[in-house]
């Protein structure tokens, strides 16, 4: 019978997306499409949950195996709803000329370098009071001396705020969300204006301040996001170049490459230190099973770790919104209270001061149970199609920064509610600055095809 349930939701999500296929758009013409990414990152969910279900044949994923996969239907359901409402308007963006077009206003431009500035200080000023903490120091100091996972409880003192508050929130704006976007947005200013003075120099290093800051806060997940975005966001800048007749600079194999092997040893590092090798392993097996770790991280850590404590959520779930009123308090200064992710951490066997986040259908169900389900994801899908619009709606450099940040940020936000804390409030207040900065420039006598006001597919 749970198998009949499971190849009836997988059928139905197979037809939705051949719907959505049929009437969607081409992606040559308009480029990256931010719902996709929110809809392939849920489908890694449903497959990690499914294939848990299958092989483990563990009773408790079942119904986790079906939030999933009704979470997928209506997700791709809200796609098609935008497409309905809104796609003859959103065919009409040419995404290469919005790529290539960049009308920068000079208020625009010192915001990159000054984003760029303040993010760099909150960096430093994180990594000064993180080793001057008696106790945090310590904790890294003994890193290399030490078999223990000294980076790990390095980590949970931080994001706890236990040994003194690191204000982790704050600093994560900053340091994982608008360093990547002013970054690509430098980069797009540089691809108008060659030879920028000292560009190299500040991308560079701005690159090691951030990875620095990613490296000590722990976040795996985030360096590996922050590699991407950059790389991603280089090569769309060199594609739409060529396509409308620029001079191409290649983007070699040994730019992929290097951005491949750069991404796996940050990565294998972090893992290292934070202790989730396993022990008694020699360097060359740790290295060789930095591709497997990082596949089952994306793909079964985060249903695996849900179905392990299905057993306590299912049960007091759905919370009808308290639990996404909870995690808002969570970001208040001083010592976080034990919230639900670090109450599921402790419950599958670590400490209390670690995270077990629920996935987005878990997180769903578990704020409004079914009927939260069928209709959340797909109002989300609306909502991100029209974010989407809006940054496409003005050819500047820091709309499509902060489009290529979400391309991935989406990748690993847990929930709409997520959204707003992990990037989205960010690009929110950008989407303002911008739109306030182009309609004073164009009030007040700017050129308003050079601003990039207009859309590009009604030029």
């Amino acid at each position: 019978m749970d198998l009949t349930i499971i190849i009836l939701a997988m059928s139905v999500t197979v037809l939705l997306a051949l719907l959505y296929l049929r009437i969607g758009f081409r992606r040559a013409q308009t480029g990256a499409f931010l719902p996709d990414f929110y809809l392939f990152g849920i489908l890694l969910y449903a497959l990690g949950s499914t294939f848990i279900y299958l092989i483990e044949e563990n009773s408790k994923a079942i119904d986790l195996v079906v939030m999933s996969w009704v979470s997928l239907d209506s997700a791709i359901l809200g796609s098609i709803v935008f497409i309905v409402l809104f796609g003859n308007h959103y065919r009409r963006f040419s995404f290469n000329r919005y790529v290539h077009g960049f009308g920068t206003t000079s208020i625009e431009k010192s915001a990159v370098y000054f984003g760029l500035i303040v993010s760099v200080l909150v960096c430093i000023a994180f990594m000064y009071f993180v080793f001057s903490n008696e106790v945090v120091g310590a904790l890294f100091s003994s890193i290399s001396m030490s078999g223990e996972s000294s980076l790990l409880d390095a980590r949970k003192a931080i994001t706890s705020g236990s040994e003194g508050y690191f204000a982790p929130g704050f600093v994560k704006q900053f340091r994982d969300n608008l360093i990547p976007i002013f970054l690509i947005a430098l980069m797009a200013i540089n691809s108008k204006q060659e030879g920028v003075r000292y560009y190299k120099l500040i991308f560079v290093c701005v690159v090691l301040v951030a990875l620095t800051a990613m490296a000590i806060a722990g976040v795996r997940s985030n360096i590996v996001l922050f590699l991407l975005s950059l790389f991603v966001a280089r090569s769309y800048i060199i594609k739409s170049g060529a396509q409308l007749g620029a001079k191409r600079r290649g983007l070699g194999k040994g730019s992929v490459l290097l951005s491949i092997f750069l991404v796996l040893l940050f990565y294998g590092l972090l893992t290292a230190f934070l202790g989730r090798a396993k022990e008694g392993d020699s360097l060359l097996v740790t290295a060789l099973n930095i591709v497997p770790n990082l596949l089952q991280r994306v793909f079964l850590a985060a249903p695996a770790e849900n179905i392990i404590t299905y057993s306590y959520w299912g049960t007091i779930g759905p919370t009808f919104g308290q639990s996404w009123l909870n995690d808002l308090s969570s970001i208040l200064p001083g010592v976080s209270p034990s919230g639900l992710s670090n109450q599921l951490h402790y419950l599958r066997g670590g400490s209390e001061q670690g995270n077990s986040p629920l996935g987005l259908p878990a997180d769903v169900w578990f704020a409004w149970g079914w009927v939260g389900i069928l209709l959340v994801p797909l109002i989300y899908s609306i909502v991100l199609g029209v974010f989407d619009m809006l940054l496409l709606s003005r050819s500047s450099p820091l709309f499509f920064g902060a489009k290529m940040f979400m391309i991935f940020a989406l990748l690993k936000i847990y929930s709409p509610f997520g959204f707003l804390l992990y990037g989205g409030g960010a690009v929110g207040i950008l989407i303002v600055f911008v739109t306030v900065v182009r309609a004073s420039k164009y009030k007040f006598g700017g050129d308003r095809e050079h601003l990039g006001v207009t859309f590009i597919g009604t030029r």
